[in-house]
């Protein structure tokens, strides 16, 4: 559980949570998708160059957002918000052009398997973020809130290498240099600043570029992989300790190649859910789904209260794997199905879930000061999907979930989703 100081300040005196205002960028790298499902042909070579990708990509993203004081709660696949707690508009302003104007300078990624297009989209907002610590013996923060929501909802209104952001920003921050153009009244295109400030972003421009340079390649480094030990909550008493390895130990006794990224199966679950809103309830629901990741060794990823609405995220088969990943995967949904019935009974708590499996790419993305072990790939859009379809009290998976013999399955027929080239074939899962 990554924390920023002043949140890590509130908690040694007994505070579990609050809120504060804050300047919030939602920034949206598209082509990420695609480009690993071309680079999964090419098998460990592919997750390889795909590895040194992310994190040439991320690396300087990252760093400009602590640089500026803000701290990313965690990486949403191919996407993250940058929260400012501290930060002035102008300085907020300058990170979102310097990370747009990285993009515009290198919209080609050059790989010994052909060049691939990365865009960026981002969207500013200024408002609340509320923040809060559940669980028991395994506990995680969210960041939940108008900001939160807000900054998501402004990168909707945003093109490639675009910045918009919305009237509550618009309210709070000093304009008068910046060159805009009003979308619909309530959001506004960034184009950049006036005359006076182009010396001074070419400049820091440079100076980026020199750093991509420098560390480019070699951003993967001991000191990254270490960091995955706080992300994986692994003690040494957890079932996913292997034969008594620790979790450095399942990264860093392979080969240096493959310790930077690989491609392997995985059983992605998303749980969406609603009127789960007091910190006292979020307490008491997020507490259940965290003691049932941990219960299946599951890794749990993350909470996501952003543009999809308020999601758990989590995964069987990485970085762990065991032998029956998906029947684990399908028997912690029942348990999970059977705890949260227990609140719904006297609480009008909803919730449903998006089941995936297959191959997707996993690893560590981000930058020096923070970064985060992630899974990549379409089959996780897929099960973002497939939440997002599911009725209240559903689960929804696909066909690699439903191919499980020794549970039971409703074909839903083929289903077209949005984002997903080709329609796909969709099962009700029933016990």
């Amino acid at each position: 559980m990554t924390l920023p100081t002043f949140i890590e300040n509130k908690l040694n005196k007994g505070v579990q949570n609050g809120s504060f205002l804050a300047y919030l960028v939602f920034v949206d790298i598209k082509g990420f998708t695609s480009l690993t499902e071309r680079l999964m042909q090419h098998g460990k070579e592919g997750a390889e160059v795909l590895s040194f990708l992310l994190n040439d990509i991320f690396s300087p993203l990252v760093q400009l957002v602590y640089e500026m004081d803000g701290f990313i709660p965690h990486f949403a696949g191919d996407a993250f918000t940058g929260i400012f707690a501290h930060a002035n508009e102008q300085g907020v302003v300058d990170t979102a052009l310097m990370i747009r104007e990285i993009f515009e300078r290198h919209p080609i990624r050059k790989t010994k398997f052909g060049d691939f297009e990365v865009n960026v989209r981002l969207g500013l907002t200024y408002g609340s973020v509320e923040w809060g610590v559940v669980g028991g013996n395994k506990k995680e923060i969210y960041y939940k809130g108008v900001g939160v929501e807000q900054a998501a909802e402004s990168e909707r209104h945003a093109g490639a290498q675009e910045i918009v952001f919305d009237s509550y920003f618009k309210s709070i921050a000093q304009t008068g240099d910046l060159i805009l153009e009003e979308l619909d009244g309530q959001y506004f295109l960034l184009k950049g600043r006036g005359m006076k400030d182009e010396g001074r972003r070419t400049k820091d421009e440079t100076a980026n570029d020199e750093a991509m340079k420098d560390e480019g390649q070699g951003i993967i480094v001991e000191g990254i992989v270490t960091k995955i030990v706080e992300e994986l909550s692994i003690n040494e008493s957890s079932e996913d300790l292997l034969k008594g390895a620790n979790a450095i130990e399942v990264l860093s006794n392979r080969k240096p190649d493959s310790r930077l990224g690989e491609f392997r199966n995985v059983v992605t679950v998303f749980i969406a859910f609603e009127h789960v809103d007091t910190f006292e309830d979020l307490g008491e629901f997020l507490g259940i789904v965290l003691e049932q990741f941990d219960l299946f060794s599951g890794y749990f990823k993350e909470f996501d209260f952003g543009d999809k609405g308020s999601l758990a995220v989590g995964f069987f088969g990485a970085p762990v794997a065991f032998e029956n990943n998906i029947t684990r995967a399908l028997e912690f949904v029942l348990s999970l199905k059977e705890q949260i019935g227990l609140l719904q009974a006297k609480k009008p708590f909803q919730f449903k879930i998006g089941m995936t499996s297959g191959v997707a790419y996993t690893g560590i993305v981000g930058g020096i000061e923070r970064s985060q072990y992630a899974v990549v790939g379409n089959l996780v859009n897929l099960a973002a999907r497939l939440t997002l379809h599911a009725h209240w009290d559903e689960v929804l998976t696909d066909g690699g979930i439903a191919d499980n013999r020794l549970f039971s399955f409703q074909s839903k027929g083929l289903v077209r989703y949005k984002g997903i080239s080709k329609a796909v074939q969709t099962f009700l899962f029933s016990g």
